[in-house]
């Protein structure tokens, strides 16, 4: 069932020079996220035209690099797109970046299972053909287009750990977009795919 699965990290990132980062340019950048509804943001790391700045306790940070920026934040309450996008776009403001953007979306997750390793086995075996013996699971990647949005879903046994599949999303927007477009569109594939892509795993 999709409440099965926990979604844990995610990743947005948008195509934008940003300049040589002055100590006087983070030290705005980090005014304005107080500003917005980061108050506690603080630099981590500033230097060599790179910065990672912590906007809630490490738990959402923005990293500042030549030709991109990525915002990055543990889902403690799953994936909830307004949050999301009420956060990311504080982000944008606070750098006077344009919400028509492309952006690049990467989200992963976990769910709960007896044995991954074996059962993504046995159930391949069971559709398509028996594996060798050190054949110990059973992973997929899908590749995904549909002229506007396009990427790739994953979904494995997590390798440390057999009582867990692991998830992950990357997807981009052949256009740009507002953030809020971008979120929308994201989960309505995530939703669309359910039946299809998540059904190669028993959980």
């Amino acid at each position: 069932m999709k409440e099965n699965i926990k979604w844990c990290d995610l990743r947005i990132t948008i195509p934008f020079v940003m300049g040589q980062l002055s100590e006087k340019k983070v030290s705005a950048i980090l005014k304005n996220l107080r500003e917005s509804q980061f108050e506690n943001a603080k630099p981590v790391m500033a230097e060599f035209n790179v910065a990672a700045i912590s906007l809630v306790d490490g738990k959402k940070n923005l990293l500042i690099e030549p030709q991109q920026i990525t915002f990055v934040s543990h889902l403690e309450e799953g994936f909830d797109v307004e949050a999301v996008q009420c956060q990311f776009s504080s982000v944008l403001n606070a750098l006077f970046i344009d919400d028509e953007n492309q952006y690049l979306f990467n989200i992963e997750g976990v769910s709960e299972t007896e044995n991954s390793h074996a059962g993504s086995k046995q159930l391949f075996e069971e559709k398509y053909m028996q594996l060798d013996d050190e054949v110990c699971g059973v992973g997929y990647r899908f590749l995904l287009n549909d002229g506007r949005l396009f990427g790739e879903f994953k979904i494995e046994p997590l390798v440390t750990d057999k009582s867990r599949y692991y998830y992950q999303w990357v997807l981009n927007k052949s256009e740009k977009g507002t953030i809020k477009d971008m979120l929308h569109d994201v989960q309505s594939k995530m939703n669309k795919e359910w039946a299809g892509c998540f059904s190669v795993v028993r959980r």
